[in-house]
């Protein structure tokens, strides 16, 4: 990563927006996808040599690993819809910027997983904890009130392995 960034011209410009394009929707239905992606994605407005880098490296585990099959057993209807918050302090070492992992799971059965960067730098990783765990509380709101649009009603949990973002919320 301390290399000189080498830009790419406008035709391998554009080719590499197809490529993050195809990772951006392959990453939909493959969480295991969505931090690669989102990391490929940053660079889509000035990629350069080490991006495309990037980008095959996707390619490559995508094509060594195909298939991924995700199963939903039946269950009865929880009550309970829980969302799950992490990110990592300052992961980003250009920006120092954070990053929200986030999912939403009802019972054994995941509705959404999210990973995004914090739009600012935490300050500690309580700070940047705390942002992960409000967008997961925004999130599960959303999916809760989907489910009482179909006349669905459930609680919502919230869990969080951060004792500094639980203290704060308190």
């Amino acid at each position: 990563d301390q290399e000189e960034p080498v830009s790419l011209n406008q035709e391998e410009h554009t080719e590499y927006r197809g490529g993050a394009g195809v990772a951006q929707y392959l990453a939909e239905d493959q969480p295991h996808l969505k931090f690669a992606t989102k990391e490929v994605l940053r660079d889509a407005h000035e990629p350069s040599q080490h991006s495309v880098r990037r980008l095959k490296r996707i390619g490559r585990f995508v094509k060594g690993a195909p298939r991924l099959i995700i199963t939903y057993p039946w269950q009865r209807r929880p009550s309970v819809l829980k969302t799950k918050a992490d990110s990592n302090w300052a992961g980003c070492k250009q920006t120092r910027k954070s990053t929200t992992c986030v999912v939403v799971m009802r019972g054994a059965h995941s509705l959404k997983e999210l990973s995004l960067t914090q739009d600012t730098p935490a300050l500690s990783s309580g700070q940047a904890e705390l942002q992960a765990a409000v967008r997961a509380v925004v999130e599960g709101l959303y999916a809760k009130h989907m489910l009482k649009f179909y006349e669905d009603e459930v609680e919502l949990e919230l869990s969080t392995d951060s004792s500094a973002a639980i203290g704060t919320m308190n």
